[in-house]
């Protein structure tokens, strides 16, 4: 490959004058629309191999002044050489200049020859805008023929813009131009695309985080991680630097049970190298107080002493809107590639979207946002319960109508609980991962080409599903998923991530990824939006409950756990695990299939001897001959023994074959130190699994990692704790036992009664999904049921999905009606009833 310096193309230049140019066949003069961004794009040059063939109006709105753009350079050329041409722009707003130029089917190799531009991805753009010269700007590029015969096409975008680097006000252009190439070795070769690695792995971070929402970077190394409570923290080479970056706590709702509500979102803004400004989303309030439950974001600002903390005095309150329940928040921060802050905001919560906020364009529930927090000028916000001027609303947002009417702040509807946003940092496109209700997980869509307004279907469509048509338009109308999932696989709850555009793994440029809270699977989907084809690593490593992605500055990705991990994704199966850790969690690979997806690739990482069969824990509590206190059983079995209390964890079956995986099942338990004290962690005689791993070195918390190798079909109790009450000896009343869930995002608390050894089970009236907390979702529960959707039970505690019929009727008439339900709504939303207090939690 021949790489001409800049020195030398000039003497070329010089020497050759006119003569190099009165060689061509063709130069190529058009006048159509181009504008460009302030680095650069690729994917725009109206190559019809990419995103649909389309130019800088994706996202630029065309001056009235056109440029006119030409292309030159040598038509005819030997395969192998290496050849210089100029992409020329005339006329416009001329006032600086961008070009993004492609090959048909990336044919040969496209190399700046000066500082002015640069290649990316295979394609040639603009490394800054260029300033005309008079009324006219050059670039100047060399491009290296493919070795084989062949016909290639270049197509270029150029802009000619004003100046003000923004998105109106810009001329723009495009062209194409023909190359034939001679004299090689026969036509092109058949190329298949490189294949996803077989195996995928993750790289330990750090550990003992609270709960992370939000990994992100501000342009540089370090990574900053936003946490449920209301803490940000820098991540440094490894490292949590210490004092925190920002300490929000007192002000954040972070709430229990249920609750997701908390510090859920953080945002830099794309000048904060300058004017040191991030933005952040978090819960305020109380429901059903005077002081509302509600979204708040806010700007805050850099420490002018220390660029790693924050002055927690500074911040700037944008935006409020009120949530009706505590569940649903949404809370993604995005800026867009077109400089507004983008917001990501839940239904409301309860279940079903009760109140439709999804499709009301008068609320900002169930939406993604965008606002100006830029602006001077323009409208002001609309639908701003604070009732500040702190931000505008962009003119060309999708719905601005003006005071009343639709919220200006509307940029796309029909969400349900859009559980992490990104944009493609390369296409500008923009995913959006949605939580479903009750069976579908789905991933939304937008191309760098959409002017919003998208309609995502949520309620009157679950995914690719109907859920509840009342009042819904034709199916037309509604932009459907490019991906969807079911549940059977013990999936709950998508997480959302991003594309990966990272330069350490190559064959995964391009993959969308994603996971789910209940299934440690890490996935991504290629293809789209045009086709999606599905990828699955069982990789092994990594936390329970992945809650959300990461992109650093290099594009590399991350992905956080509930547990308080963050794991690095690497294209191999080398893991840096803990030795206090407990083995990694071998499950079946779940292989959803729903109609948008094309072909299923299902590669499965192994888990190595050494690190599954090997660990052994760093502080097991000593088993007694004959326990006394409450026994509890974690296993996968539905029923609760007369003498014990049975957990079940979110698997149902293991059934993984001999000598190729180790069939494996982890589970987090969680009680109160302060009145119990954990005496015992055994396997039962009848177990089949052959190891148990207790690791309790946390106070309040226990886990548990049961191994097999042969793998286990049906119900199997693996483990028996025993509690001894910190008071009385064999006396515990309440032991609050913490497990996953199946329902959104939580970790719910089971009430166990004990009094001298004896266990009850106990389902409070109203609690009729057994959670220990009463919630909207009982209500839920209900409705379904009284509709012939739910089955119920009389087994204590319930089938995962069932809902306990003894704890249904609270109005008293010896049923399980829609009243039962609306009773616990109005509890819930502070109406006056006599029964409230006494089912209302």
């Amino acid at each position: 490959m021949n790489h001409l310096s800049h020195n030398r193309i000039g003497w070329l230049l010089a020497t050759l004058g006119g003569a190099l140019f009165a060689a061509l066949a063709l130069v190529v003069h058009f006048n159509t629309p181009a504008t460009a961004s302030l680095n650069g794009r690729v994917g725009f040059s109206g190559n019809p191999a990419t995103n649909s063939g389309q130019n800088c109006t994706a996202c630029h709105a065309a001056a009235a002044a056109v440029p006119v753009v030409s292309l030159q350079g040598p038509a005819t050329v030997t395969a192998g050489s290496t050849h210089l041409y100029t992409f020329t722009i005339s006329g416009g707003p001329a006032q600086t200049a961008g070009l993004n130029v492609s090959t048909s089917d990336n044919r040969g190799t496209l190399l700046p020859t000066g500082a002015d531009t640069q290649a990316l991805l295979g394609e040639l753009t603009h490394s800054a805008p260029k300033p005309f010269t008079g009324n006219q700007a050059q670039f100047i590029f060399s491009w290296t023929a493919p070795t084989f015969n062949d016909s290639v096409t270049f197509y270029a975008a150029g802009n000619s813009t004003d100046g003000q680097q923004s998105l109106t006000g810009d001329g723009i252009g495009t062209t194409t131009f023909t190359v034939e190439v001679t004299g090689g070795t026969g036509g092109p070769p058949t190329v298949s695309p490189t294949p996803p690695p077989a195996t995928l792995g993750l790289e330990r971070i750090i550990g003992g985080l609270g709960q992370p929402t939000e990994i992100t970077h501000a342009g540089d190394q370090r990574l900053f991680v936003a946490q449920k409570p209301g803490t940000i923290v820098i991540i440094d080479n490894g490292s949590r630097l210490s004092p925190a970056f920002l300490d929000i706590n007192t002000r954040v709702t972070a709430g229990g049970g249920n609750a997701e509500t908390g510090l859920l979102g953080l945002a830099f803004h794309p000048n904060y190298a300058t004017n040191g400004y991030f933005f952040v989303n978090y819960t305020a309030g109380t429901l059903g107080t005077s002081d509302p439950l509600r979204t708040r974001v806010s700007r805050f600002s850099r420490s002018a002493d220390n660029p790693n903390t924050a002055d927690p005095t500074s911040e700037v309150i944008l935006l409020e809107f009120e949530q009706p329940f505590a569940n649903h928040n949404g809370g993604q921060l995005h800026f867009g590639p077109d400089g507004y802050l983008y917001i990501g905001s839940g239904d409301g919560g309860s279940g079903g979207d009760p109140r439709n906020y999804a499709q009301n364009n008068t609320v900002l529930l169930g939406k993604i946002l965008r606002i100006d927090v830029d602006g001077t000028s323009g409208a002001g916000p609309d639908c701003n319960m604070l009732g500040s001027n702190n931000y505008r609303i962009p003119a060309d947002n999708p719905l601005a109508d003006g005071d009343g009417g639709n919220c200006d702040e509307i940029w796309a509807t029909g969400l349900r609980n859009p559980w992490r946003f990104a944009f493609d940092r390369l296409t500008d496109d923009l995913w959006i991962a949605d939580v479903g209700q009750l069976t579908v997980e789905e991933i939304d869509f937008a191309p760098a080409s959409s002017n919003g307004g998208e309609n995502y279907g949520w309620r009157c469509y679950e995914g690719d599903r109907s859920y509840n048509t009342t009042g819904c338009q034709s199916a037309e109308n509604y932009v459907a998923p490019i991906h969807t999932y079911t549940r059977e696989a013990g999936d709950c709850s998508i997480t959302g991530g991003y594309v990966y555009r990272g330069n350490s793994y190559p064959e995964l440029n391009g993959h969308y990824f994603f996971s789910d809270f209940c299934n440690k699977t890490i996935r991504s989907i290629s293809g789209a939006p045009e086709s999606t084809t599905l990828h699955q690593w069982t990789a092994p490593g990594g936390g329970s409950n992945p809650i959300t992605f990461g992109e650093d500055v290099e594009g590399e990705l991350y992905v956080g756990y509930n547990t308080g991990e963050i794991y690095h994704i690497v294209g191999n199966v080398v893991v840096n695990t803990p030795t206090a850790t407990v083995p990694p969690t071998a499950t079946s690979t779940p292989s959803p299939a729903p109609p948008t997806t094309t072909a299923t690739a299902t590669p499965t990482a192994t888990p190595s001897a050494t690190a599954t069969s090997t660990a052994t824990p760093t502080q097991t509590p000593t088993p007694t001959a004959t326990p006394t206190g409450a026994l509890v059983h974690v296993g996968t079995s539905l029923q609760a023994p007369a003498t014990a209390v049975t957990v079940k964890v979110p698997v149902e079956v293991l059934n993984v074959p001999v000598d190729t995986q180790l069939g494996a099942v982890t589970v987090d338990l969680q009680y109160d130190s302060t009145l119990l004290s954990l005496q015992s962690c055994t396997a039962p005689t009848d177990t089949r699994f052959e190891s148990l791993v207790c690791n309790s070195e946390e106070a309040d918390h226990v886990r548990i990692a049961a191994l097999s190798t042969t793998g286990v079909t049906g119900d199997a109790i693996f483990a028996e704790l025993t509690f001894q009450s910190a008071g009385a000896a064999g006396r515990v009343s309440a032991l609050p036992v913490t497990i996953e869930t199946f329902v959104d995002i939580n970790a719910v608390p089971i009430p166990v009664h004990a009094i001298d050894g004896a266990i009850s089970f106990a389902c409070m009236a109203g609690d009729v999904d057994c959670s220990g907390v009463i919630t909207p979702i009982d209500a839920l529960f209900m409705v379904q049921y009284a509709d012939g959707l739910r089955p119920s039970t009389a087994t204590i505690p319930p089938p995962l999905g069932f809902l306990y019929l003894a704890a249904c009727d609270l109005t008293g008439d010896g049923e399980c009606t829609e009243a039962d339900a609306q009773l616990i709504l109005a509890c819930e939303v502070g109406e006056t009833n006599a029964l409230c207090p006494t089912v209302h939690q």
